[in-house]
C-alpha cells in the first residue's frame, strides 16, 4: 500500500490519489494549530513531512488515525517533549498496538533523560512481537546510557543479527539525534554541550556495533563503524586500536593497521592505560622490541579470557591466536578458543568445525586434559 494512502482524517475519510496528495497536505487538514506550525517550518519541504516519510518507511502501519501522531512529531520537532508524550499516550489510547508510537514515545523519554520508560516502550514493541533493527539499535543505546553495557551489547547482538550494513544504525542514530532532536545543536552546533555529549554517546554506539559487527564476520562494515567512532571522538583510543586491528587481522592491509595501532598505543600511554599500551607493543612491536615470549601469550591469553566473558567471542578468538602465535603449544589458548568458536556457534554464526579443530590440538598437546575431551565431545554431539 503506498504510504500517502495509509493516512485517514479524524472522520475516517480514506485519502486516496484523488484526495490529499501529499502527508504535508493530510496534516494540515487535522487542526489549524498544525497548519500553521507546517506553514513556519515549511522549506522545499517540511521538517514534518519529511520526518513522517521516514516513519512511515521504516514503521509500516496500518493507520487509522495520525492526528495525534502528527501533532507528537511536531512537538518532538519542537523540543516540546512533555507535549509530545501527552499526544503519543493519545494515539496508543486509540490504536494499542501501534508500535510506531512507541518507537517515538521511547525516544521522547530518552530526549527527558527518563532510560527507564525509555527502555520499557522499547520492550512493550518486543512483546508485540515487532522485531526490527531499529528497535534493538535504539535499545542497545538507552541501556549504554543506563549504565547497562552488557545488555546493550546484547541489544546490539541482536540488530547485527538482522542488518550487517553499518549504513543502517549510522542513518538512524543520525536521524533520532538531529532530526528528531536527541541533541538538539546549540550556537550553530559548535562546541555546545549538547553536540559534545552526542558526539561522546554516538561515538560509543559505533564503537560498541563495530564490535557486534566483528562477530558476525562483517569485517569492512566494522571498519566503516570504528573510522567513525574515532571522526566524532578524535582521543578514543579503543575505537584507534580496533579500527588498527581489523586491518592487521582481518583486511591484511599492514600500513593502515600500523597508522591506527600507533596513535591508539599514544592515546593509551597518554591516558596511564599502560597494559594496554603494552598489548599493542606486543602485537605491532618494531623490529628492534624486545619481547618476552611467555609474558606475551599470557597477556593475551588473559585478554581473550575477559573478551570471552564479555561476550566478544569472535574478538576472543583473535586474542587467543595472538597468544598462540608467541607459544605455539599453548593448550590453554587452543582449549578456550575451541570454547568461544563453540559459543560463536551458538549464537548463530558456522563455527563448530572450528572449535573441533581448536579442541583436538587440545587433547593432541595434552592427551590427559579432561576438560578438552569433555568439550570436544560436547562439540561432535552438537554436529550430530
Amino acid at each position: 500500500m503506498d504510504k500517502k494512502n495509509k493516512l485517514y482524517s479524524q472522520s475516517e475519510k480514506i485519502l486516496t490519489d484523488d484526495g490529499l496528495s501529499t502527508i504535508g497536505e493530510a496534516l494540515r487538514e487535522l487542526s489549524p494549530d498544525m497548519a500553521f506550525r507546517l506553514k513556519t517550518l515549511q522549506g522545499v519541504e517540511s521538517p514534518a513531512e519529511w520526518v513522517m516519510d521516514v516513519i512511515f518507511d521504516l514503521f509500516p502501519y496500518a493507520w487509522k488515525d495520525t492526528e495525534l501522531l502528527g501533532e507528537g512529531i511536531l512537538n518532538i520537532i519542537a523540543c516540546e517533549f512533555e507535549e509530545a508524550v501527552e499526544a503519543l499516550q493519545g494515539t496508543l489510547q486509540m490504536s494499542p498496538d501501534a508500535y510506531p508510537a512507541y518507537q517515538l514515545l521511547g525516544h521522547v523519554y530518552g530526549c527527558m533523560g527518563n532510560y527507564k520508560e525509555e527502555i520499557e516502550c522499547y520492550r512493550k514493541i518486543l512483546k508485540l512481537k515487532n522485531y526490527y533493527p531499529h528497535v534493538y539499535f535504539s535499545l542497545g543505546m538507552s541501556y549504554y546510557l543506563a549504565g547497562r553495557e552488557k545488555k546493550a551489547m546484547i541489544a546490539f547482538h541482536n540488530a547485527v543479527s538482522m542488518v550487517s550494513e553499518f549504513a543502517i544504525p549510522e542513518f538512524w542514530f543520525t536521524f533520532t539525534s538531529e532530526k528528531l532532536n536527541r541533541y538538539p545543536a546549540q550556537n550553530n552546533g559548535t562546541g555546545d554541550k549538547n553536540t559534545i555529549e552526542k558526539n561522546r554517546v554516538l561515538s560509543q554506539v559505533f564503537y560498541m556495533i563495530g564490535l557486534e559487527l566483528i562477530e558476525y564476520g562483517h569485517n569492512s562494515n566494522a571498519r566503516q563503524a570504528f573510522r567513525k567512532s574515532i571522526q566524532l571522538c578524535p582521543e578514543f583510543a579503543e575505537a584507534y586500536y580496533q579500527l588498527g586491528s581489523v586491518h592487521m587481522k582481518k583486511l591484511r592491509n599492514a600500513k593502515r593497521a600500523s597508522k591506527y595501532l600507533e596513535m591508539a598505543e599514544h592515546l593509551f600511554q597518554e591516558q596511564k592505560e599502560l597494559q594496554r599500551a603494552k598489548l599493542i607493543q606486543q602485537l605491532h612491536g618494531s623490529e628492534d622490541t624486545i619481547i618476552d615470549k611467555t609474558v606475551a601469550a599470557n597477556d593475551w591469553l588473559k585478554e581473550g579470557l575477559k573478551l570471552q566473558q564479555s561476550g566478544l567471542y569472535q574478538a576472543a578468538v583473535d586474542a587467543y591466536k595472538v597468544a598462540i602465535s608467541f607459544k605455539r603449544d599453548f593448550l590453554d589458548a587452543y582449549y578456550n578458543m575451541g570454547i568461544a568458536y563453540g559459543s560463536l556457534e551458538e549464537s548463530g554464526v558456522n563455527a563448530l568445525d572450528l572449535a573441533l579443530g581448536a579442541l583436538k590440538q587440545a587433547v593432541r598437546l595434552n592427551g590427559d586434559f579432561i576438560h578438552g575431551y569433555i568439550a570436544l565431545g560436547a562439540a561432535y554431539i552438537r554436529k550430530g
